[in-house]
């Protein structure tokens, strides 16, 4: 007999999604960091928040909040996935990610201890625009934001063009990680299409305006991609 499964309720809040899910899930979002996942779902799915890449309404195709996305893929499929220490980073790479956006799922002997480690999920069926764009495609005196977006994550580089064109994505990926001390895994990010590394930076504050030039003799690299305005 098939397992029934509940249906996606698309008009939960958030926070009423979080508390019915399984208490295996519900514990990948800590409570004294809820704010960071309220800050996470606005990017994602607010029209008025600029910055990140934004996933369509669930009428147009795809939700209305982040923790849908883990409804769409499965609870049960997820919490299987999460206990073998299997992910979809093959079927990620397929569509794109690039091999340095992921962690290990499991560390091997010789890897540093403060590395973290990582699980990818591809979610089918959920349409969504990329706000990201690589370095090599923007000109040197292309003018850059920076900005503190979120607490406790690094400053976010966004480039403000005139006339942005947002590419269509039709999945979504979740990203759960674990921390190398405690072993606590928690949801680091939900967001439309596959995952990249972040751009990473320490010499410029919040509020700052710089230009793609100044990025790059900062460190950045031109295959380095950056958020879009």
């Amino acid at each position: 007999m098939k397992k029934f499964e509940k249906p996606v309720v698309e008009n939960d809040t958030l926070l009423e999604i979080r508390d019915n899910l399984p208490e295996k899930l519900q514990g990948l979002f800590p409570e004294e960091e809820w704010a960071y996942y309220e800050a996470t779902n606005k990017m994602h799915c607010s029209e008025e928040e600029t910055g990140g890449s934004k996933f369509n309404s669930a009428e147009k195709g795809g939700v209305d909040n982040i923790l849908q996305v883990m409804q769409k893929y499965g609870e049960d499929k997820l919490i299987k996935k999460l206990e073998e220490r299997e992910d979809d980073r093959e079927e990620l790479l397929k569509v794109g990610a690039p091999q340095n956006a992921f962690l290990p799922a499991t560390k091997v002997e010789g890897m540093p201890e403060s590395l973290p480690e990582a699980l990818y999920y591809k979610v089918d069926g959920i349409k969504g625009k990329l706000k990201i764009v690589k370095l090599s495609d923007l000109s040197p005196d292309t003018k850059v934001k920076v900005l503190q977006e979120k607490e406790n994550t690094p400053l976010s580089y966004l480039a403000v063009l005139e006339d942005d064109k947002e590419p269509e994505v039709d999945f979504a990926t979740i990203i759960i990680g674990r921390d190398p001390k405690t072993k606590k895994e928690q949801v680091w990010t939900i967001h439309p299409g596959a995952p990249i590394k972040p751009a990473v930076l320490d010499v410029f504050v919040d509020g700052d305006e710089v230009t793609v030039e100044d990025l790059l003799n900062a460190g950045l690299k031109v295959d380095d991609y950056i958020k879009i305005y």
